[in-house]
């Protein structure tokens, strides 16, 4: 995967994520701050380019948020 295709796809998904509002999922989930949203796109980011420096393959990865709104998985 290129940077750019990487970029889009992670955007789209961060997107989704700040779209989220409170009881996101029928169960008075919190929607995600934006704090840990822009701390999560970091870390990815930062983890994207160790592993594409070291030569590894990237495999973009499943995001989303608690019930509490701040944290990924």
């Amino acid at each position: 995967m290129n940077f750019k295709e990487y970029e889009r796809q992670l955007s789209e998904r961060f997107d989704v994520l700040a779209q989220r509002e409170d009881n996101w999922d029928g169960y008075d989930s919190k929607k995600p701050t934006k704090l840990t949203l822009v701390r999560a796109e970091n870390l990815i980011g930062e983890l994207f380019d160790s592993i594409i420096s070291a030569g590894h393959p990237w495999h973009t990865p499943f995001i989303s948020s608690d019930e509490d709104g701040n944290r990924f998985s």
